[in-house]
């Protein structure tokens, strides 16, 4: 097995030298004619005569703050590439202990004399990756400070500008022309660069970049014996994002927000033996999806919410042997929808609710046998579906509710046999509707509830024979209703 560990590639050294460090290069001779020359000159624009926006108090050199620039570029730089080193170090001697890298990562043989570990190629490429958005970002700010730029709240403090031959003493007068300032060159220029900010757009970045890196958690468990080579592997992927974004008023202190979650979660199990080949593996893969808009306004206290929630949920469990090549896979899913809309006034405390809830579950079972390849499929597939309105006033208190739900059950069973192919096939659908009404009045608190429930079945079996061609089938269906009026 330890000879499977490689793999020959004549493809990744010439890309790697020739397309990846070419655009690499382009990237830091670009970053590098932003920052320390002047081939890309600054959008001058103008201002008005004694703005007092633009007369704050110099704060100084960048030197003299509390953290000065490179001690902020140091740390922007080195704290993501440790951290990326220490992690794929430590993955790699967890993995090499317990051999999984044969599974995964090999060895690349370019050519005759080069290898190339897993390692190697994993830091080169996160490290790489991480460079190159770096200088990327500070191509970009770079790029808008020069044709934007945006006048810092100090700039007429480091302009110092010769207001001779203009008319500033007696008119609020627009000035144009950039060489009426006095001040040094180099620090006007760094006034006139004031948006976006460099050190917020890197430091941004950076603990963005981190943040994806961690949060993106893995861990695997290997056990492998020296008498079967069999192997127990299990793995956990834990996968967690999140996205909000608001935005708020002060005049009305409005609020609009918009959340994403997304959670992947993933776990397998298997075990393999050397003797049969026969694997065993589990897997469990669920997805949680969640997004949320919320706006209010602070005048009427009004609130609008809708929220959409998503949750998959997987399940299977495989068994094959290499005797019989028979198979047996469990597989189970379930899937939840989830939709909610709300709305609220302050002036009568009105509120109207929408809900729609999808729930989706199917499971299948099938055996096959490679002698007589005869297949048992056993599939049951079940789906609920809820939706319910509410309206509710404050005044009379009086309550109005729709409820419906729908729930639809479906199984099917089939035997094939490769002798004489005939087939029996029963299916059995089971549909279930409930519809439900409430009013209740405040006055009174009389209740009129009306329900009707609708239950509808049908089964079928069907036989046909390869020899005469006959079919037989056989379908029942009952349906039921019960209005119920309180």
């Amino acid at each position: 097995m330890a000879s499977d560990n490689t793999q020959r590639s004549y493809s990744i050294i010439p890309c790697f030298i020739f397309v990846e460090l070419v655009i690499m290069a382009g990237t830091v001779l670009l970053a590098y004619y932003f920052e320390l020359t002047d081939t890309f000159g600054i959008h001058v624009q103008g201002f008005f005569c004694n703005d007092a926006d633009l007369m704050k108090p110099y704060p100084g050199v960048d030197e003299s703050s509390f953290i000065p620039p490179l001690i902020l570029y140091c740390v922007v730089a080195a704290v993501p590439t440790t951290i990326i080193f220490i992690g794929e170090v430590s993955m790699y001697i967890m993995k090499s202990t317990r051999a999984v890298l044969l599974t995964q990562e090999k060895t690349m043989v370019t050519g005759k004399c080069c290898y190339l570990n897993a390692l190697t190629r994993r830091v080169i490429r996160f490290i790489g990756v991480f460079a190159f958005g770096l200088f990327a970002t500070d191509i970009f700010v770079n790029a808008g400070q020069v044709v934007t730029g945006n006048l810092a709240p100090y700039f007429l403090s480091v302009c110092k500008p010769n207001y001779t031959g203009t008319e500033c003493r007696f008119n609020h007068q627009f000035i144009s022309n950039g060489n009426i300032c006095t001040g040094s060159p180099v620090v006007v220029e760094k006034a006139r660069r004031s948006f976006p900010s460099k050190d917020a757009s890197l430091s941004v970045y950076s603990a963005v970049y981190v943040t994806v890196r961690v949060m993106i958690i893995r861990m695997s468990i290997t056990v492998e014996c020296s008498h079967c080579y069999s192997a127990v592997y299990v793995t956990v992927r834990v996968m967690i994002i999140r996205m909000s974004i608001t935005v708020e008023c002060s005049h009305c202190y409005s609020a609009v927000c918009v959340t994403v979650r997304v959670m992947i979660i993933r776990m397998s199990i298997t075990v393999e033996c050397s003797h049969c080949y026969s694997a065993v593996c589990v897997t469990v893969r669920v997805m949680i999806i969640r997004m949320s808009i919320t706006v209010e306004c602070s005048h009427c206290y009004s609130a609008v919410c809708v929220t959409v929630r998503v949750m998959i949920i997987r399940m299977s469990i495989t068994v094959e042997c290499s005797h019989c090549y028979s198979a047996v896979c469990v597989t189970v899913r379930v899937m939840i929808i989830r939709m909610s809309i709300t709305v609220e006034c302050s002036h009568c405390y009105s509120a109207v609710c929408v809900t729609v809830r999808v729930m989706i579950i199917r499971m299948s079972i099938t055996v096959e046998c490679s002698h007589c390849y005869s297949a048992v499929c056993v599939t049951v597939r079940v789906m609920i579906i809820r939706m319910s309105i509410t309206v509710e006033c404050s005044h009379c208190y009086s309550a109005v509710c729709v409820t419906v739900r729908v729930m639809i059950i479906r199984m099917s069973i089939t035997v094939e046999c490769s002798h004489c192919y005939s087939a029996v096939c029963v299916t059995v659908r089971v549909m279930i509707i409930r519809m439900s009404i409430t009013v209740e009045c405040s006055h009174c608190y009389s209740a009129v509830c009306v329900t009707v429930r609708v239950m509808i079945i049908r089964m079928s079996i069907t036989v046909e024979c390869s020899h005469c061609y006959s079919a037989v089938c056989v379908t029942v269906r009952t349906a039921g209703t019960g209005p119920t009026l309180l």
